[in-house]
């Protein structure tokens, strides 16, 4: 951080250490994402499967009643 302040050349090592640090960050960030969206997609289906359900349920309910 200093050395970003007042331009002072920083090691190439401390460089490409912080340059490893945010790859890992990024790909740790991607992989949260990924998996955000998976379970997005499984609680959509899930919810769309319990409508549904529930749909038919009040189908057969309306039909018994007629009847």
């Amino acid at each position: 951080m200093k050395s970003e302040m007042y331009g002072e050349p920083s090691h190439p090592l401390k460089q490409a250490s912080r340059e490893e640090d945010e790859e890992a960050t990024a790909f740790e960030e991607l992989t949260i994402n990924i998996n955000e969206e998976s379970d997005l997609e499984e609680e959509t289906t899930v919810v769309k499967e319990v409508e549904e359900m529930d749909k038919n349920r009040k189908t057969i309910l309306t039909q018994h009643f007629i009847k």
